[in-house]
């Protein structure tokens, strides 16, 4: 004859139950701890070509990303080709700036190569910094810089007064 065991929260499938939702709590902790740790926010060129893409379409605006890190060992320049890609616009659009010493805006360990298309630190420790854009035309862009940043900056690129295509400028800034 057939006997009914009436076990209840000591059966075998109710202790495997809850041994899966414990197992998914772990997990979900876990991706949350090393999804802080080394997420893609932390990368340089990820972050600037995201909002590169935004910034593009919001023209006059001044946006950063969250914090990223540059070191000596990994993430140490920038360069237009990287974040341009897929983006529309075309390396020579994008300016990189690293502002001069005295300055205000200057952070110590960054530079920019001559023709401004790469952002590069050179310190030995790890700085973090959140990467800034202003897009608009390029004969409209010194003044949304200078609306961004003060008028002292309003002349801070070459003026292309006669150039209607989109133009943007790079730099880091310290983290508030």
């Amino acid at each position: 004859m057939f006997k009914l065991n009436k076990k209840g929260q000591a059966s075998s499938t109710f202790q495997l139950l809850i041994a899966a939702i414990v197992a998914l709590a772990i997990l979900g902790v876990l991706i949350s701890v090393i999804g802080g740790i080394g997420g893609i926010s932390g990368d340089p060129t990820t972050a600037a070509k995201q909002l590169l893409k935004n910034q593009i379409n919001n023209p006059g605006a001044e946006s950063c990303t969250d914090p990223v890190e540059f070191s000596a060992k990994k993430n140490k320049s920038l360069a237009a080709s990287g974040i341009t890609k897929d983006s529309g616009l075309d390396v020579e659009q994008v300016v990189f700036t690293a502002f001069p010493d005295g300055d205000k805006m200057k952070i110590t360990g960054f530079k920019t190569n001559v023709s401004g298309t790469l952002l590069q630190y050179e310190s030995q420790s790890s700085r973090k910094v959140v990467i800034c854009i202003i897009c608009d035309e390029a004969h409209r862009l010194n003044t949304a810089i200078g609306d961004n940043l003060g008028e002292s900056y309003s002349s801070l690129i070459e003026d292309d007064s006669e150039n209607y295509e989109t133009k943007c400028i790079v730099y880091p800034k310290k983290t508030s």
